[in-house]
């Protein structure tokens, strides 16, 4: 959860890079983006269902880079019990 700038992926097409405010609680973990579906899934991208969704934004941050705009922001937040994605954050960074 947390607010990011969006940014296009340095290689990859389609892909848009999550960079995060220095506010955000990361809890050690970087590299998030905003990609299409592979094989797996992802392991806490972004990932629409709809991959036109996914181009859609990868036009609108790369036409905002080239005129030299700042970057779009996004707010990621959490839906549902709360409590539970704390329980295993909390439980993933004690086998880190």
């Amino acid at each position: 959860m947390g607010k990011y700038q969006l940014k296009t992926h340095e290689s990859k097409q389609n892909w848009i890079r999550l960079v995060p405010f220095s506010e955000n609680l990361m809890h050690g973990r970087d590299g998030f983006a905003i990609h299409g579906r592979g094989m797996r899934g992802s392991d806490g991208c972004i990932v629409p269902t709809d991959f036109n969704v996914v181009q859609m934004i990868y036009s609108l941050v790369e036409a905002r880079e080239q005129e030299k705009k700042p970057a779009p922001t996004l707010a990621v937040v959490a839906i549902g019990d709360l409590d539970y994605i704390e329980r295993k954050l909390k439980a993933i960074m004690q086998t880190a």
